[in-house]
């Protein structure tokens, strides 16, 4: 018995030393902390496979070019366009104002340079950027002493623009010219930001004014994205009859495109062939310019291009005085601007519901006050398709929709924005609704959710 176990003992033993010499033969390894951080390099793509998706269509007769599938200048700079804010072209820092800041009252001056004083022309706006309670102004001081860009007695932010969330303010030169006086810009020494409240300033800008706006229901029209050409040469695409019902007075049309300078829209039809310039002389000065992207109103169009343009032309064309590349042409609608600080009507934050039900805010008197000829109101929303605004008070219940039909056109919208003017809300309500609402509500088709709502007035 004693040996059966011995005999046991030795072999499990054995098989011990054979399961240690198997396990040496396996290299020790010390992981690499740093190592485990490193993402593996991604293949670069074989352009090869697909020729096409480097160069231009086959046969185009234009410049082949790898395209670098990013989002163009142009779009990003349409997607960051506040409604009620005018964009800054060749805009300048003033040095000297990031990161200063004061209590109410207290003012923080900074020399101008000669370089500086010349951008202050016609057409040009001082921008301030700051965190306070009331917006921040800026003021002269000079040959002609210290003077605010503001009315000493009633304070009245109206105008200048200021963005919804209250963070910046433009102040326009006539403004400036209205209160510092003719040849201010030869004698001002320095320029002074102050505030009512405690503020702190995060930059100081000086540019030229382009009344670009946020494109609300926009529609692109089919056969302009990818065009690209050589100086002068033009991309022709004919309207068809959906797309001349879009132009419409108060419409743009919008272009995103690569140039070194802008891009413009041309008419071919019963007319001829015309650019959308005065005297068809290239002129930058008009449309609404920014980094890529270009909006041409329908009045400015209908100057050159006759009253009677939408129903004699056949063909919109593209064209510039250098190679060129057009992203995107659009026809829309612009938000209309406010002066002044917004009103935001309480209540309507955070609430939201599923589709078809509404959410409820009384009206002070004073929000009443606000809603005359000329006003809006902007609705800041999440949701699949736009919301909309509705009455209830002493004439019942009732939608901001021309006999009540659900028709997104009546207003002014994008994925996140919907404005509702005075006008449109008098022709679904009726004259003298603004004294007889009690609650306003919101409501959509869809899931929606509301951020703010505001009141501003042009």
């Amino acid at each position: 018995m004693k040996l059966k176990k011995l005999t046991a003992l030795l072999l499990v033993g054995l098989l011990a030393l054979c399961l240690v010499a198997c396990a040496g033969d396996e290299p020790e390894v010390t992981p690499d902390p740093a190592a485990e951080d490193v993402a593996p390099t991604p293949a670069s793509p074989n352009f090869a496979d697909d020729p096409d998706s480097a160069n231009g269509d086959p046969g185009d007769g234009n410049r082949d070019s790898v395209q670098v599938h990013t989002v163009p200048v142009g779009a990003e700079v349409s997607a960051k366009l506040d409604p009620n804010l005018y964009y800054l072209a060749d805009a300048v820092l003033v040095a000297g104002f990031s990161g200063v800041r004061g209590s109410a009252g207290s003012q923080a001056y900074v020399g101008l340079s000669e370089e500086e004083k010349a951008l202050l022309v016609p057409g040009s706006m001082i921008e301030v950027t700051y965190e306070s309670e009331l917006p921040v102004w800026v003021g002269y001081n000079g040959e002609a002493g210290s003077i605010r860009a503001i009315d000493d007695d009633s304070y009245d932010y109206s105008v200048a623009y200021v963005s919804a969330d209250n963070s910046v303010v433009q102040w326009p030169y006539e403004q400036l010219l209205e209160c510092w006086g003719e040849g201010f810009e030869g004698s001002i020494s320095e320029l002074f930001v102050e505030a009512a409240n405690d503020w702190e300033v995060l930059s100081v800008r000086i540019g030229q004014a382009q009344n670009l706006s946020p494109l609300g229901n926009a529609v692109e029209l089919m056969g302009f994205a990818g065009a690209r050409d050589d100086a002068w040469a033009q991309a022709h695409v004919p309207l068809s009859d959906e797309d001349r019902d879009l132009l419409v007075p108060g419409s743009v049309i919008e272009i995103i495109y690569e140039c070194e300078e802008p891009v413009w829209v041309g008419y071919n039809g019963e007319n001829g062939q015309m650019n959308g310039f005065p005297d068809q002389e290239v002129d930058y000065t008009v449309g609404a310019l920014g980094e890529g992207i270009v909006q041409w109103p329908y009045e400015m169009l209908a100057a050159e291009w006759g009253d009677d343009w939408v129903e004699t032309i056949d063909e919109l064309y593209v064209e510039a005085a250098n190679d060129w590349e057009v992203f995107s042409v659009k026809i829309g609608k612009p938000f209309e601007k406010s002066k002044g600080l917004m009103h935001e009507i309480t209540g309507f934050a955070g609430t939201g519901a599923g589709g078809g039900e509404q959410a409820y805010v009384g009206l002070d008197e004073a929000e009443k006050a606000l809603l005359i000829p000329g006003s809006f109101i902007n609705i800041h929303y999440a949701s699949e398709e736009p919301v909309w605004l509705g009455y209830n008070g002493d004439v019942g219940w009732m939608r901001a929709f021309v006999d009540g039909e659900v028709d997104y056109s009546d207003f002014t919208y994008t994925e996140n924005l919907v404005q509702t003017n005075f006008d449109q809300m008098n022709a679904a309500w009726g004259d003298g609704w603004a004294d007889t609402i009690d609650e306003m509500f919101i409501e959509a088709w869809n899931d929606w959710k509301v951020m703010a709502v505001y009141i501003g007035r042009n």
